[in-house]
């Protein structure tokens, strides 16, 4: 398998947003503070076999499967701190539509 993950992350400063950053929200007795910061970021990855080579899901342990046969894709989201949604494009498969994701918990 191999993936890659290109990012950019750039913290909103605006007074628009400043009413996310007026106090520290607490939840579980854990404070935390709600920082807007807009993600455009790019992934691509493809995962194989090792085995007798076949067609292209398995390929032998001294080859490397050809990078047009990776699959891409193209996205923008708002990172809230403990909750962010995203969008993402495939770009390797255009007929595939948008997808939209919420994440309710921090990234790591």
């Amino acid at each position: 398998m191999a993936l890659a993950q290109l990012e950019y992350r750039n913290e909103l400063h605006s007074s628009l947003l400043d009413f996310l950053n007026w106090r520290p929200i607490r939840l579980r007795g854990i404070g935390f503070t709600v920082q807007p910061t807009v993600v455009a970021f790019v992934d691509a990855g493809r995962g194989w076999l090792v085995g007798q080579p076949s067609g292209t899901l398995e390929y032998s342990s001294h080859s490397f499967p050809r990078f047009g046969t990776f699959r891409t894709d193209v996205g923008l989201g708002l990172d809230l701190g403990i909750f962010g949604i995203y969008t993402a494009k495939a770009v390797s498969s255009a007929k595939e539509p948008a997808n939209v994701f919420l994440r309710v918990h921090r990234r790591f």
